[in-house]
């Protein structure tokens, strides 16, 4: 993959065939067990809690990211639906994080993803060699795509400017 813009194009073809109205459903086990991943990039609420939690521990914290802290699954599906740079802003750090464990490997990477972002290598490694199914499929998205590139480092996220606001869910009249 030549850069984290193609990584990003994968996730939203695994996991939702970039249709951003997608409606995953329900988790059937786990630590998500019962929760629905958000939007067409997958994100979990959890995930988007200890995303937040980490931005504050690393002194980036964001307005939003002291509410998600404290709001239930659906609001933050609300506010994420309703700001699309938050959603940017939660996509570009959780790839950030699954790239650099996985050393920019887009495979693995999507695997942490898919899977748990924390997972360690040897877990990674034997969900390689067994998913057979999520492994073929996403080769096949990187070829038909053209996500692959002949340079073999990935390009950093580029620095966007993200100005966070107060959230106020819209009022239905």
């Amino acid at each position: 993959m030549a850069d984290y813009k193609s990584f990003k194009k994968l996730i939203s073809a695994m996991e939702s065939s970039d249709n951003p109205d997608v409606k995953h459903p329900p988790v059937k086990k786990g630590v998500n067990k019962g929760d629905t991943a958000i939007g067409q990039y997958g994100l979990m609420p959890n995930t988007i809690r200890e995303l937040a939690n980490r931005a504050e521990k690393s002194g980036q914290e964001t307005i939003s990211d002291d509410i998600i802290q404290s709001s239930s699954n659906l609001q933050i599906e609300d506010m994420l639906k309703n700001r699309p740079e938050l959603m940017d802003l939660y996509v570009n750090r959780l790839m950030k994080h699954v790239m650099d464990k996985s050393k920019n490997n887009p495979e693995e990477a999507y695997l942490r993803w898919l899977y748990g972002h924390n997972l360690p290598d040897n877990r990674i490694q034997r969900l390689k060699k067994s998913d057979d199914k999520t492994m073929k499929r996403m080769r096949d998205i990187i070829n038909t795509k053209h996500l692959m590139s002949e340079q073999p480092d990935l390009l950093q996220i580029p620095e966007e400017p993200f100005v966070d606001k107060p959230y106020s869910p819209k009022k239905s009249k």
